[in-house]
């Protein structure tokens, strides 16, 4: 099957690469804006086809899947372009930066019967799905509230905020974790950098069962964080992403309540900490994005629907549009209808 990759940029390099590794695929155009960066990369992949112009990779024929990882402002056009000339497409997140652009996409993927899938990478993540299993076996037992953090001293952008850079990422995760949509966001942040332009954010989300969640983004912290922490109310897991190996780990504690008479009649409940075993689970490790780019390439030859096709992506989207909407608002808290 002949691929079509657009944009080349950090990412894009990573799907060259992942893209060119996979049996039955056959990238036969690279496009960027870059020619010198085009001119690099025909050094390594001499049986790729590079070129500037996107609609030579859009019109041809015999490309039947497109992977488009430009900045998000070029993506509902580019991903649109590709559905109306017959192209399968995995775009990277977001999907687009408005509710409205995204419907309209899966309208017309559906219309051509073609594959439309978004680049939510980390519900590729074997350790990510190990801890979704584990959360709904229940072995947590109720869970209370969970937090992700997702810092780095940079790449600081200046065509997105922070929100529709990293903050997604952890959209997208929780989502995938919890299945559930939230009853109120609110969101607030800092411009410390440029102003307009979101460098840091915190994103308070409430859910049904009093579950409550916190989303820290930024590109101002020395520190690399990729992490996730659920507390139930008889475990709690974390999971960093940041750990070559030992990404979980799992602490059987909690507090443990019980009833102190006083006299009779009356008593105090009391609360003392309950120390368990901490274990860590092995689990067999791949490279997410190889699986995200087989998945893509089975939903086109299955034509099943890709674990983060429509429902996936309105959802974010739909999130992700309400925290910007809280943040624009100095953090007032939105309440939701996903309906």
């Amino acid at each position: 099957m002949q691929f079509g990759l657009i944009g080349a940029g950090r990412w894009g390099q990573n799907y060259l690469r992942v893209l060119t590794s996979l049996d039955g695929v056959k990238v036969k155009y690279c496009c960027d804006n870059n020619p010198s960066r085009l001119a690099a990369l025909s050094k390594d992949y001499p049986q790729v086809s590079f070129t500037t112009n996107w609609q030579e990779v859009a019109n041809d024929p015999e490309i039947e899947a497109v992977v488009i990882a430009t900045p998000p402002a070029s993506h509902f056009p580019l991903v649109m372009a590709a559905l109306q000339r017959g192209k399968n497409v995995l775009v990277e997140k977001p999907c687009a930066v408005k509710l409205t652009d995204i419907q309209q996409l899966f309208q017309a993927a559906e219309e051509k019967n073609k594959v439309l899938m978004v680049g939510h990478v980390m519900e590729y993540n074997s350790a990510l799905q190990w801890v979704k299993n584990y959360l709904h076996d229940g072995k947590i037992g109720n869970l209370l509230y969970a937090y992700f953090s997702r810092s780095n001293l940079g790449i600081v952008r200046q065509d997105v905020n922070i929100l529709w850079d990293l903050a997604i990422h952890e959209l997208a995760m929780l989502r995938f974790l919890l299945e559930k949509e939230p009853q109120s966001i609110s969101a607030q942040g800092g411009c410390y950098l440029q102003p307009g332009i979101h460098d840091v954010v915190f994103i308070n989300l409430k859910f049904p069962g009093n579950v409550m969640a916190q989303i820290h983004a930024s590109w101002l912290e020395s520190a690399k964080t990729r992490k996730a922490t659920l507390i139930g109310d008889r475990q709690t897991v974390v999971f960093d992403d940041v750990q070559n190996q030992d990404k979980i780990w799992v602490f059987d504690r909690g507090m443990t309540s019980f009833y102190e008479p006083i006299e009779a009649g009356a008593g105090n409940y009391q609360f003392v900490p309950r120390y368990g075993d901490i274990h860590l689970p092995a689990v067999q490790l791949q490279e997410p994005l190889l699986k995200q780019c087989q998945h893509f390439f089975e939903c086109i030859k299955s034509g099943a629907e890709p674990i983060t096709g429509k429902t996936d992506a309105l959802w974010v989207t739909k999130v992700a549009e309400l925290a910007q909407q809280s943040l624009d608002s100095h953090g007032a808290p939105i309440l939701v209808s996903l309906a």
